[in-house]
């Protein structure tokens, strides 16, 4: 079963749906990473233009809806900032708005000339699955060690899915914690600037399957992460050179705090976070 159809798949089940559990689950995207350098997993984040993180979403508290977790099934959107540039996937090169289709001849932007699966317009460099993944091998893969899964991540459009769903009908029992459920690599490109939201869509596109036979699923309610971009009333070039620098600080402390970051911990508390990013740039 390819990809695309085992996104079709899942979508089919919510359709044939026949009813929602009442207790549902949540799905956080958290950053794990930054610029390929292990950080605190954390909901909230500051960078400038070309810092990459690397987040990772995971997912609790399905207990009280009385199922297992056979599978899982969600969409992500992203919301923009003030400035001229995006927060988008690695390997993203095609327009932020689809651009329908059915041969290369349809595309005419020259930076997107090619069809992509005879539905949307992309750039050469189009490589989507660099920046969305799952590494079922982890041990705290969700669905690890229970049988045979299908399904993956769809990207045609920025929408990405992701949805792995066990052969069986036989779940993961939740056991308190958090379970990882995919990965999606953000680079900030230039011109970026505000605060930008990443988030899973709540709603039909989020759902847990349970385990049962009978047509049911468990609702996953997404919690966001949050990418500080400069500061969104002032997006001047020297703000956001003033910026720049700050956010190659973030989370600096110890040594590094002791020589060139320690105009920026503002708070005195040893390092440099969300309180100094407040304290310097709010309005």
């Amino acid at each position: 079963m390819t990809c695309r159809t085992a996104i079709s798949a899942l979508g089919l089940f919510f359709l044939l749906a026949t009813r929602v559990a009442e207790a549902g689950a949540t799905v956080t995207l958290k950053a794990v990473k930054k610029n390929n350098v292990a950080i605190t997993p954390t909901t909230e984040v500051i960078g400038a233009a070309g810092n990459v993180f690397e987040c990772e979403f995971y997912i609790a508290g399905w207990a009280d809806s009385g199922y297992q977790a056979r599978g899982y099934d969600f969409r992500v959107a992203g919301v923009t900032g003030a400035g001229d540039g995006d927060v988008l996937p690695v390997g993203w090169d095609a327009p932020i708005t689809p651009q329908p289709c059915n041969t290369n001849l349809d595309c005419h932007d020259p930076a997107f000339q090619l069809c992509y699966f005879m539905e949307f317009c992309f750039g050469t460099m189009h490589h989507p699955e660099q920046g969305a993944f799952v590494t079922m091998s982890r041990p705290d893969f969700i669905l690890a060690g229970l049988g045979i899964i299908f399904g993956g991540v769809g990207t045609p459009t920025l929408d990405y899915i992701w949805g792995e769903t066990l052969q069986e009908v036989i779940g993961r029992p939740d056991l308190g914690g958090s379970y990882y459920a995919g990965t999606l690599k953000l680079q900030i490109k230039p011109g970026a600037c505000g605060d930008y939201v990443w988030r899973t869509v709540d709603g039909p596109d989020s759902f847990l399957v349970p385990d049962q036979p009978i047509a049911i699923i468990v609702p996953l309610v997404g919690i966001p992460l949050n990418i500080h971009v400069a500061p969104l009333h002032d997006c001047s070039d020297d703000r956001l050179h003033l910026f720049s620098e700050f956010a190659n600080c973030f989370t600096a402390s110890g040594g590094q705090l002791a020589t060139k970051c320690s105009e920026f911990d503002r708070d005195d508390d040893g390092d440099v976070g969300i309180a100094d990013y407040v304290e310097l740039f709010a309005p």
